[in-house]
């Protein structure tokens, strides 16, 4: 009975380990809208990204967005961007610069 008792404490850890875990923030503490373009890797051997495009209002933040992937300000080679991973938050800041916190 012990040994039952002890797997299911530890496949509740671990249940509890992995719903715990955060992912990105995005959040807009400029005074006007900003179209930011997230890329998430399709897997973790491709350079393949899915690309979304997303408005953020003034103040907005956009919870959970991804696990790892990288932040845009808007389009091609003008674009400003940031990687951000994990419980990290990325903050548009004045003027639409990108920071990482």
């Amino acid at each position: 009975m012990s040994r039952r008792l002890l797997g299911l404490a530890l496949a509740g850890a671990i249940a509890l380990a992995s719903t715990s875990a955060h992912a990105v923030d995005v959040r807009n503490n400029d005074d006007k809208p900003y179209e930011i373009m997230i890329s998430i890797w399709k897997d973790g051997t491709s350079m393949d990204t899915v690309d979304t495009m997303v408005t953020l209002a003034p103040g907005e933040i956009r919870k959970d967005i991804c696990k790892a992937c990288f932040v845009a300000i808007g389009k091609g080679d003008e674009a400003e961007s940031v990687s951000a991973e994990e419980a990290q938050v990325v903050t548009i800041a004045n003027k639409g610069s990108l920071l990482v916190e």
